[in-house]
């Protein structure tokens, strides 16, 4: 009789199909690939385990400028305004909001550190 092994969910291969399907799917649509990891992060944690394998160098770095960019754009804005604008306001926010989206990724995306046995 064979014998019945579990996968548990800290196996390496056990959605290694899925991760792959995920990450060809993510490298057109990376904004969409790091929401949807992050929606599903308690019931689907092989994505953002996909995300941070060496496989998912290439979605991280395109997630990572995606994000990057928008952070910029909002850290531009704010210095283009005069110091007492009524604008101010909103884009302070806006660029605080743009800060910690990226600080969160920069986070999440980092590989993990190796256990060597």
């Amino acid at each position: 009789m064979a014998k019945k092994t579990a996968i548990h969910r800290s196996n390496p291969n056990a959605h290694a199909a899925e991760m792959g399907r995920f990450l060809v799917w993510a490298k057109d649509h990376p904004k969409e690939a790091w929401e949807q990891a992050v929606e599903e992060r308690e019931s689907k944690p092989w994505m953002l385990r996909a995300l941070r394998s060496r496989e998912g160098e290439k979605v991280r770095e395109l997630i990572r400028s995606i994000f990057l960019e928008d952070l910029m754009k909002a850290e531009a804005k704010l210095a283009s305004l005069p110091k007492v604008s009524p604008a101010r306001r909103p884009a302070q926010l806006a660029a605080k909001a743009a800060r910690e989206c990226f600080s969160e990724i920069e986070v999440a995306l980092r590989p993990r550190p190796r256990r060597h046995r």
